[in-house]
């Protein structure tokens, strides 16, 4: 097996190097975990919106408070629906419509006399003026799809900037956050249930290049991370900063996860354990790599879950779970997701069921951990062409 480098550090910017031999994947033939599927309905809905969120490709799940908010826009409206731990819809499907626009929609729910009861959307409209930065535009709808708010400007952002959006868990809060590709600030904004910004703009770091700017799950309100291609070449590094129920920066932790010309990493899943954090990327042309983070330690161990060359053609890390004890990472592929319950040195524990499909064409999909739980969700088409009709699944993924 190769040997790798892995480095960590934390807000101190404190790095210490060791070398791990990657971990040999086995496969038992049981697994003590097991995956729960139900086709997600909305019992008090007499019938289906057009457009319905259950059909898009890409709505993204948002875990808050102690439910779910499944979001995704068609480009035109912002669709959403509140989801049970059961993966049943709780009211009805809703929509609003967005405003002519040139950039976004971007959009979470947030919270004003209570956490989770307004949709926050924003949105570009205008030409870039003659610095380069546009006027970022923020609108307001309560959780059941009533009194949506006139848009208010939220402030300027670089009109190059590539930007992300998410719910805060607690509720009450969404972050905003954008940086121009090349030599840049990251940079973040919180904002209210009215769509108005909280405080002042967050400046997160300062990089010579990044890729990833996401939202991911974390042990913050909100936590914001990113893969670092400062350097000469690139040392890819995954930053991620943790945003708390205030709107305030905690300390932020800094993970080697490869190093040109070997490796080129992509985007990082992360999910909270009780202990830290675990880590899974893919490296192009390598592998999927897997790394449990303790945040008492000073080191980083890394190991392989899968070689590209073991799988044709060679899946999409479509998530990441802790289930208390080992971990579940999940594959997309088209035909139907798989998850692997691995161990902390990233060796499988067994074999679950692929995720149901009916004709085996699925959409994108979304992820969130609660806990030690996994959950999924999925668009599932009816034929191999058409995306109008079909049903949505939800899984959940438990080690009882």
């Amino acid at each position: 097996m190769p040997y790798r480098p892995s480095s960590v550090a934390g807000s101190l910017v404190v790095a210490v190097a060791v070398l791990v031999s990657a971990g040999c994947p086995s496969s038992p033939s049981k697994s003590t975990c097991q995956v729960e599927s139900v086709e997600m309905i909305a019992p008090h809905q007499a019938a289906a919106p057009s457009p319905s969120i259950m059909l898009l490709p890409d709505a993204r799940l948002d875990a808050v408070g102690d439910g779910f908010v499944l979001l995704g826009t068609d480009g035109a409206n912002v669709l959403w629906a509140v989801v049970g731990r059961d993966g049943v819809i709780v009211g009805d499907e809703q929509s609003v419509p967005v405003p002519a626009h040139s950039s976004g929609p971007w959009f979470a729910v947030a919270g004003t006399n209570a956490p989770r009861d307004h949709v926050v959307i924003a949105f570009v409209a205008g030409a870039a003026g003659p610095a380069g930065d546009v006027e970022l535009s923020t609108f307001s709808v309560q959780i059941d799809g009533t009194a949506p708010t006139l848009p208010v400007s939220s402030g300027r952002i670089p009109a190059a900037a590539d930007v992300t959006m998410m719910s805060g868990r607690g509720g009450l809060h969404a972050g905003i956050a954008w940086a121009v590709p090349g030599k840049t600030t990251i940079s973040a904004r919180i904002v209210g249930g009215n769509g108005v910004a909280v405080g002042n703009d967050l400046a997160v770091a300062s990089v010579e290049d990044f890729n990833c700017l996401r939202f991911s799950p974390g042990k913050g309100d909100l936590t914001l991370g990113y893969v670092d291609l400062s350097g000469t070449p690139p040392a890819y590094n995954f930053v991620a900063t943790e945003i708390d129920a205030a709107g305030t920066l905690q300390p932020f932790f800094k993970l080697s996860i490869g190093a040109q010309p070997v490796e080129s990493p992509g985007c990082v899943q992360l999910v909270p354990t009780d202990k830290g954090y675990g880590i899974a990327w893919h490296s192009v042309g390598v592998a999927t790599y897997f790394s449990p983070y303790d945040s008492s330690s000073t080191h980083l161990q890394s190991y392989h879950v899968l070689y590209d060359v073991e799988a044709r053609p060679v899946p999409v890390l479509g998530g990441l779970g802790w289930l208390g004890k080992n971990y579940a990472v999940v594959f997309a592929r088209v035909e139907g997701a798989e998850v692997w319950p691995i161990n902390a040195m990233g060796q499988k524990q067994g074999d679950l069921p692929v995720f149901p499909s009916a004709v085996g064409h699925t959409g994108a999909l979304s992820t969130q951990p609660v806990g030690s739980v996994l959950y999924a969700t999925y668009a599932d088409y009816a034929d191999k062409v058409n995306v109008g009709a079909g049903s949505r699944q939800w899984v959940k993924v438990s080690c009882p």
